[in-house]
């Protein structure tokens, strides 16, 4: 979320009125839409004044998971595949991983466009192709790196079996669950969304003819890590896209709709809500 400070505690190093970002606190997104609401201070940072609040309030969690991922999985000169990548946090990874030093990035998308906009060289439409029979990817070298924003258990399957993605030395992230639209409503749902996933994490490691399989925990952040994603927008190094749907307005029918456009996995960049009419 971001907004403005109403009320801080003496001790605080912020003060009524200033313009700051949240994140929200783990393990769940929860109280973000409302008019009104109490942060812990380890979770807050001062917004920047050169980005609009609505724009800022994108930056504390995709962001946030894009810039880890990025920096804790691409080296310079790494062939990354990005599957989904005109979400709200593959927008921001794209342009992170290019950043970063890729050498060649590819990804799924229906938005070719804004995609290479944002700096990948190959943009594969989904809805007509395959990723894993493109031929114009089988040809070419192996895959350093594949990030998983949208698909579930069955990119790991394909990337393997497709041999895309390089044995010794590649890495599959998972950014998702196996099931992409997996609900967890108690813990042992939760642990049976999760469990496969850091099973298989374990086993790749020790399996020589296997890529490493990574489950990503995007929103371990460290302190720093608010301020340094605002910097990166702040000096060019990425820009902020906004579903077209965005901003929604704070009604029962905006908010509804924003949740439908998530739903339907077919939102292209961040969609957000404002509490300003």
């Amino acid at each position: 979320v971001s907004g403005v400070v109403v009320e801080a505690d003496a001790t605080s190093r912020f003060k009524a009125d200033d313009l700051v970002v949240a994140m929200f606190e783990l393990p769940r997104p929860l109280n973000g839409l409302a008019e009104f609401i109490a942060v812990k201070e380890s979770l807050v940072e001062l917004a920047s004044t050169n980005i609009p609040l609505v724009e800022s309030s994108t930056l504390t969690s995709s962001a946030l998971s894009a810039m880890t991922a990025a920096n804790k999985y691409c080296c310079e000169g790494d062939r990354v595949l990005v599957l989904g990548g005109s979400g709200g946090v593959g927008c921001f990874l794209v342009q992170l991983l290019k950043a970063r030093g890729a050498s060649f990035i590819a990804t799924t998308s229906t938005q070719r466009e804004l995609m290479l906009s944002l700096g990948a060289d190959v943009v594969i439409n989904y809805q007509n192709e395959n990723w894993f029979e493109n031929s114009d990817l089988l040809k070419g070298r192996q895959f350093d790196l594949i990030i998983d924003l949208a698909v579930g258990y069955d990119a790991w399957k394909k990337a393997r079996h497709s041999k895309l993605l390089k044995i010794s030395g590649g890495k599959f992230v998972a950014m998702t669950s196996d099931n992409a639209l997996a609900e967890a409503h108690n813990w042992w749902q939760l642990t049976t969304v999760f469990v496969p996933m850091q099973w298989r994490e374990l086993w790749t490691r020790f399996w020589p003819s296997c890529p490493a399989y990574i489950w990503h925990n995007g929103l371990d952040v460290k302190p720093g890590d608010l301020a340094n994603v605002t910097k990166l927008v702040e000096d060019g190094t990425m820009k902020i896209v906004l579903d077209p749907v965005s901003p929604l307005t704070f009604t029962e029918k905006g908010v509804k709709h924003g949740f439908k456009v998530m739903q339907k996995r077919c939102a292209h960049g961040k969609v957000v809500v404002s509490m300003q009419s």
